[in-house]
């Protein structure tokens, strides 16, 4: 069966340069058993994707064939205009075959 992993601390490496949550203490950004964790994810020829959301900013990393999602939060207001950003992943899996878009939610 494909597999999907989440998380709520990022498991890929992540350079929290820019990040205003974890420029200057990023060791608090993602797991710190990540290389442990990875060396199993490597291992599972089912995986898919893993997905995590701590680090407040979305992007996507791959490493090893692995592709990492990480997702901004649903509730911080990035752009300081009072409008929460509403971001979220919209996961199409299709047998082996996934589809990933971001997708924000319509506030007025």
């Amino acid at each position: 069966m494909p597999c999907l992993i989440f998380t709520h601390y990022g498991i890929a490496e992540d350079n929290m340069q820019g990040n205003w949550w974890f420029e200057n203490c990023p060791q608090y950004a993602v797991l710190g058993n990540r290389k442990e964790i990875k060396d199993i994810l490597n291992k599972d020829k089912n995986l898919i994707a893993a997905f995590s959301g701590h680090q407040h900013w979305t992007k996507k990393i791959i490493e090893n064939d692995i592709v990492y999602y990480i997702l901004g939060s649903l509730t911080e207001n990035i752009n300081d205009n009072e409008i929460p950003d509403g971001i979220y992943y919209e996961v199409i899996l299709e047998d082996r075959k996934i589809e990933v878009k971001e997708r924000h939610l319509e506030l007025d």
